[in-house]
């Protein structure tokens, strides 16, 4: 069902950012800029604010248990629940064309969408970062352009995520994308963006060691839990830009 939503998404968008730059040919001849739907001038920069609905998520890790002297390693692939997001972003421009900024986003929390044993693991990331975005101005009121991210973000999760005694750290940050922008500022947006982080957890579990001639006895074993994951989604997202 995912992958269904997200061929529509895709096949939208794709469409119009074809049929924008198709129509940069044709000359509509009219004497007044603004019913030309020339887009306005955002040479002094420019806010962004973007609500998305992010798909397709993927959880994919690397774990670490050392407990008794051993070491386990384990890989896995989990698919993520949809979700929403919000971002503000500010973008000062280098010329009519290109131009960096800097943005953040807050993801509301989000689900496992896998059997995960009764618990409810939920997390979310607030990844912070510099951007860069490349227009392609048109005689027309449709913008074309590409952006990309790069950053770092804070990784948050309930207890069911991190554990009693886990800890929280993120990591990487960065994102590819597309879209259009429309004359009167409003912004579509479609991005593949990935989000890193780590699990860490350490203590003392109690074990039951021993055997029935000598006798059973609780003993304290240390260990040690670390996993590494990235979190990967695309989101599609609509906008307004404040110049």
């Amino acid at each position: 069902m995912k992958k269904k939503y997200l061929s529509v998404f895709l096949s939208v968008l794709m469409a119009l950012f074809v049929s924008s730059i198709a129509f940069a040919d044709i000359d509509l001849d009219l004497d007044d800029e603004e019913e030309r739907g020339v887009p306005r001038d955002t040479t002094g920069g420019y806010f962004t604010i973007k609500a998305g609905y992010d798909l397709n998520g993927k959880y994919d890790y690397d774990a670490t248990l050392e407990l008794s002297g051993f070491e386990l390693s384990e890989s896995e692939e989990y698919d993520i629940d949809n979700g929403f997001s919000f971002s503000a972003e500010f973008v000062g421009a280098i010329n009519e064309r290109a131009g960096f900024g800097a943005g953040i986003s807050y993801q509301h929390k989000r689900s496992f969408d896998e059997n995960t044993g009764g618990l409810d693991p939920k997390f979310n990331f607030l990844p912070i970062h510099g951007l860069f975005k490349f227009k392609v101005p048109l005689d027309n009121s449709i913008t074309p352009f590409a952006v990309a991210h790069l950053g770092y973000n804070l990784l948050f999760g309930n207890d069911d995520f991190k554990g009693e005694d886990g800890d929280l750290s993120g990591g990487l940050y960065w994102g590819l994308g597309f879209g259009i922008i429309i004359s009167d500022g409003i912004q579509v947006e479609l991005l593949y963006s990935v989000n890193n982080g780590k699990v860490e957890e350490s203590g003392i579990e109690l074990e039951l060691v021993g055997d029935p001639y000598s006798g059973y006895y609780y003993e304290n074993i240390p260990y040690s839990y670390e996993e590494e994951f990235k979190y990967s989604k695309i989101t599609l997202s609509v906008g307004y830009n404040f110049y």
